[in-house]
């Protein structure tokens, strides 16, 4: 499909292997600098299950397909992204699932404006834009106690 267009962040590990699918449609980049420009060009995003993603995706309302890495410390990134798919928030694969399942989730949420609608809702409602508030009044709350 011309129509879609595919940004693609690798990390500096992995860039020299994939740069050759650099085309008109496909943008492959080792780090990418300004995520806002990404994220503002994105109707879908295809990530690991990280905090920090997790909590990008969820403030700006990015339907989301989140395959944990497997390498992380007690399965972290697989209970991130759990909790989303649990919520209707993101599509949950597993790393070993990739091969078989990817091509189809991809193709049916893109093609799926109701789908895109309502991973995009769910997110934005287990957003939490204020957190760092929250925290704060929550250290001072605990500290006048102590």
């Amino acid at each position: 499909d011309e129509s879609l267009q595919v940004i693609w962040q690798t990390g500096k590990n992995y860039y020299e292997d994939y740069k050759h699918f650099n085309s008109k449609s496909i943008k492959v980049f080792d780090f990418i600098e300004d995520m806002n420009y990404a994220y503002s060009a994105t109707n879908l995003i295809l990530a690991r299950a990280g905090a920090t993603t997790i909590a990008e995706i969820l403030v700006l309302g990015i339907p989301s397909i989140l395959v944990p890495s497997p390498n992380v410390v007690e399965n972290h990134q697989y209970y991130n992204a759990k909790s989303l798919s649990d919520e209707g928030a993101a599509i949950l694969i597993e790393d070993k699932e990739i091969d078989l399942k990817i091509f189809d989730e991809v193709t049916v949420t893109i093609n799926s404006d109701k789908k895109l609608t309502e991973l995009k809702k769910n997110a934005l409602l287990l957003a939490k834009p204020d957190a760092a508030k929250i925290i704060a009044k929550s250290a001072i709350k605990f500290a006048e106690v102590k």
